[in-house]
């Protein structure tokens, strides 16, 4: 499983990193860009993007906009992508499916949420679990993850 992670937050993309590294995902690239993050889809052969929608330069429906268009001429197919957003208000899910996303995942990141969300598309993806079975959670500077 080959994943790419996109979000101009240093601290959200190690988090989310970290989170995956729990997990039997064999590759998991970071970028902060949308720029980068074109370079790195239109290079390589991802299972799952993650994708901010709110970034600088270029937000995350533009970035969805030219990779669709990209999937759809070079008969590749689509990758799903899942929309990463602050936007957590009612109805936010329905409006980003209805941009092109695949899924929806609110920040800060809750790992279940984080995991439901991409297992709809990766169902083989699963967490590994240490020796007590704990559940992943954490805080950083008092921030749920």
């Amino acid at each position: 499983m080959r994943v790419l992670i996109v979000d101009d937050m240093p601290v959200n993309l190690m988090i989310i990193r970290e989170l995956f590294r729990m997990t039997n995902a064999d590759d998991v690239d970071t970028c902060a860009s949308g720029e980068l993050a074109l370079s790195l889809a239109f290079q390589n052969r991802y299972d799952l993007i993650l994708l901010d929608h709110k970034m600088p330069e270029m937000d995350g429906v533009e970035v969805l906009e030219r990779l669709q268009d990209e999937w759809k001429a070079s008969g590749r197919g689509n990758v799903p992508v899942i929309a990463l957003t602050g936007n957590d208000r009612e109805g936010a899910r329905e409006e980003y499916l209805s941009l092109g996303f695949s899924g929806y995942v609110a920040k800060p990141v809750e790992p279940e949420k984080l995991f439901m969300a991409c297992k709809e598309f990766l169902p083989d993806l699963h967490v590994n679990e240490n020796e007590e079975g704990a559940r992943i959670t954490g805080q950083i500077d008092n921030e749920p993850f």
